[in-house]
Formats: C-alpha cells, structure tokens, sequence
C-alpha cells in the first residue's frame, strides 16, 4: 500500500510539474571536474514564472540545477595527493550555495599536474529559505528568478541572487569569479578579461562598501519622495 500510494505521489508531481514551474532552456553542460578519473558535470537554467507565490518560486528554483557524471579515462600511477582539506562554509547565508574543498599535490610524473586527480571540487549547499527585505525591493523587483552579477564588479566574486523575488548575496569559492555571460560561477582563467585584474579587497571591505552603497541608495529615495 505504501509503494502504491509513493508511486501515485510520483505521477501527480510530474503532472503537476509543467504547469507549475515554466523554464527556460538548459545552459550547456560545464566542463567536467576532473582532468582524469571519474567527475561531475552542472547545467543550469532560469526559472520564467512571474507568480507572485514565493512558496512556489522557491519549489521551483530548486529544479534550476542538473547534475551528471562524467569520465575521463584512468588516472595514471604517480601522482601522490594529500589529504582533502574542510569544506568551506556555503556562500549563502540562506537559500543555496556552493562550498568549496582543496587538497595539495606532493608529486607527480615529469612534474605535470594535467593528469593527476582533481585538487579542488565544488558542490551545492542549501540552508533555511530567505526572507524578503529591502534589499530584496532594491535588486530584485521585478528580475526572474536566478543569479545576477554586480555591474560596477564585473570579476568579483560577489553576486547576488533573487529567488520569489527575495535577494541574497552570494561569493563564489576561493578562486572563481561570477561570470555574469554565463549566470554562474566560474574559474578565473575562464575569463580573460578578468584574469589579470584584482580586487585587492577583503570580503568585509566589499560588503562594508556594499552596505554603504545601499545607504545612500535608500536615502536618494526616501528624498526623492519626500
């Protein structure tokens, strides 16, 4: 009976799907992890829906991400890695992120690093639902669900995301930038117009500029409509 009343739960949310959530086209498939050995592929897509029902935004934000394996043959005998290093904490304080892991190469075959197992891996994190704000009036009125990147920091590893129209700011993992072609987070050689600039800012000093840039936004307004 149980099995029955799982497989019916099945059909109904894939009925329901279609008219519940409208999306855009999947983006292509990222390069896969790995340089050899077995990895993961992510592809993303936005969701097109306007309703104004943030429960059902949110359902179907979490439909946006695609995730497959890939592989790239054997990983040759002579590579000697250390151990992984923690996971960082998830770029988002809520909704969902990304955290990031690395781990050190201690030698290889003819001291090439191409072949040898992954150093760094990525995934997803998601913690408790976001709840709207002012920033969230600020960025993300009237913007489809997604993530957006900050104009005036085109390779910064800050951006931002709007989910039911409720605004989060985000950090890509130590070494990726937003890539605002893309929507999503990528290696900075990805992009070579930003792979010789620096931010030469701290995390703090770009959400305390950030916070003061929403200052004086609020208090043009608030002018503005005196």
């Amino acid at each position: 009976m149980r099995s029955f009343a799982f497989i019916l739960l099945l059909t109904t949310v894939k009925e329901l799907a279609p008219t519940e959530c409208a999306f855009g086209p999947w983006h292509h498939w990222a390069s896969c992890s790995v340089t050899c050995g077995r990895g993961k592929q992510l592809r993303t897509r936005k969701v097109l829906t306007r309703s104004e029902d943030l429960r059902k935004k949110r359902t179907c934000a979490f439909q946006t991400v695609d995730i497959r394996n890939c592989e790239l043959g054997e990983c040759p005998i002579g590579c000697d890695v250390a151990e992984w290093e923690p996971w960082t904490d998830c770029s988002a304080t809520c909704g969902r992120g990304t955290t990031y892991r690395k781990r050190a190469l201690l030698s290889s075959p003819a001291n090439s690093t191409s072949v040898c197992p992954p150093l760094e891996q990525l995934k997803t994190c998601k913690l408790r639902e976001c709840e709207a704000d002012n920033l969230s009036i600020i960025y993300c009125r009237g913007r489809m669900d997604g993530n957006y990147g900050y104009p005036d920091k085109p390779c910064s590893q800050m951006y931002y995301s709007c989910v039911g129209y409720v605004y989060q700011e985000r950090l890509c993992p130590p070494g990726l930038t937003f890539n605002m072609v893309k929507d999503r987070c990528v290696f900075l050689k990805e992009i070579p117009e930003c792979s010789s600039v620096s931010t030469g800012l701290s995390l703090r000093d770009k959400r305390n500029l950030l916070k003061i840039s929403i200052l004086v936004i609020l208090a043009a307004q608030l002018i503005l409509y005196a």
